[in-house]
């Protein structure tokens, strides 16, 4: 089925990547906007959604080795503990600013999909009914700065002395703190708890990968199995369809049945 109103199907996604030096530190800024969801219920992008987030976490793990601090925003359309959100943040070491702020201020719970907004349709929020949070800035620091989120915002609803809002998302505001670190062990980790969480993050990321394997593994043979049920029932009824007209007339008219064998039937 075609969904010609699910335009970014069509659009595509993409990465934008600007690189800015902040007081000699190479920032590494990420944009994108993964496919939406549309029904929580019966979500037929949640493949889509699930490669588009690989593909994104791939492209900053493999862009960002020499970055000194790495932020990524975009509408990620996947609530927090969705997988393809804990696929990115397990992955890359992105850590959420909506979690990892001291004050927030904006919609209830962090939403940026609100009820209230002129632009949503309230079906699509079932059965969210007050909003959900897909807007997202993640951050993450290295061993030469450390990142924290002092405070976090959004828009909340209309703009200001008008009838209708921004856009249908509320717009996120961030502010971050930097913390130069010129030894590592001045923050009571050594070289030797690093490899230990390093080690531990390796193991985790194997197991989720495992798992997205075996997930996709299983929808393949399903659909193997789907597939061959298919084969299966055009040629049981290619086989009637044959029966029905190569079959001689019973007493009321109708054509009987005569089965398609190498064995010919005989009466008694």
């Amino acid at each position: 089925m075609i969904h010609l109103r699910h335009g970014d199907w069509f659009g595509g996604k993409a990465v934008g990547l600007v690189i800015v030096d902040v007081s000699g530190l190479k920032a590494h800024v990420y944009v994108t906007h993964l496919h939406a969801e549309y029904s929580r219920a019966q979500d037929e992008y949640l493949p889509h959604r699930i490669v588009q987030s690989w593909e994104v976490l791939q492209f900053v793990r493999h862009t960002s080795c020499g970055a000194d601090l790495v932020v990524l925003g975009g509408d990620l359309n996947m609530h927090p503990q969705d997988l393809g959100n804990r696929l990115l943040r397990s992955h890359t070491g992105l850590r959420d600013c909506y979690t990892e702020t001291d004050t927030f201020d904006g919609c209830e719970d962090g939403h940026t999909l609100i009820a209230d907004n002129h632009f949503t349709k309230k079906q699509d929020l079932v059965p969210f009914e007050k909003g959900i949070r897909i807007d997202y800035i993640l951050m993450k620091g290295s061993q030469r700065v450390s990142m924290k989120c002092e405070s976090l915002s959004t828009t909340k609803g209309p703009v200001a002395d008008k009838p209708f809002p921004y856009s249908d998302h509320e717009a996120l505001t961030a502010e971050l703190a930097l913390l130069r670190l010129e030894d590592s062990r001045q923050h009571g980790s050594s070289d030797s708890e690093y490899s230990a969480l390093f080690s531990e993050q390796q193991k985790q990321a194997f197991h989720i990968t495992l798992l997205y394997l075996l997930f996709t593994t299983h929808i393949k043979v399903l659909k193997e199995t789907e597939d061959q049920m298919m084969l299966t029932s055009n040629d049981l009824q290619t086989k009637l369809t044959g029966c029905r007209l190569s079959g001689s007339s019973s007493f009321d008219g109708s054509p009987e049945l005569q089965p398609l064998s190498p064995f010919k039937r005989v009466d008694p």
